[in-house]
């Protein structure tokens, strides 16, 4: 992905929890426990409340800096580029469907909040300006979303 302005990175910010919103649907309807599946069932949540935050960051971000809404095909096109970025192995998805716990689950999800952080912070070298806030603003977000599943795996 080239130097993007914060318009686009939150718009791809939000194809990615919409993103990882399906994942954990998916998930959840192939867990193997119905502790799983509720757990799974509050991060699509989780991320679908997400999404509507990075929606509401960008509307907001256009009220004072140029915005430019991406074609389906730029989207779809950033979104697969970093979608393997943070979305676990299909291997170990696979081991949590099956014989996972709970644990598991927020562990997995965990990971993927340190992805994310680690994708939205490779992007700040060469940003400056209202840009590189954007991406500090979404960067922020991922931290409370780890601390809040954190709170939880603690909390088992």
């Amino acid at each position: 992905m080239d130097m993007p302005t914060g318009s686009e990175v939150f718009q791809v910010a939000a194809e990615i929890e919409d993103t990882s919103r399906v994942f954990y649907e998916n998930l959840a309807h192939a867990a193997h426990s119905e502790e799983i599946s509720a757990v799974c069932r509050k991060l699509a949540a989780q991320e679908q409340s997400h999404q509507r935050l990075f929606l509401r960051m960008h509307e907001n971000y256009g009220r004072n800096w140029p915005t430019r809404k991406m074609s389906a095909g730029e989207l779809a096109a950033a979104e697969t580029e970093v979608r393997h970025q943070i979305i676990p192995d299909p291997k170990q998805v696979r081991q949590v469907a099956l014989r996972g716990t709970a644990a598991d689950a927020l562990d997995m999800a965990i990971g993927m909040e340190d992805s994310a952080v680690r994708f939205y912070s490779s992007l700040l070298p060469g940003t400056a300006g209202a840009d590189a806030d954007a991406i500090r603003m979404i960067i922020r977000e991922e931290i409370e979303h780890k601390k809040t599943l954190t709170y939880l795996r603690g909390n088992l």
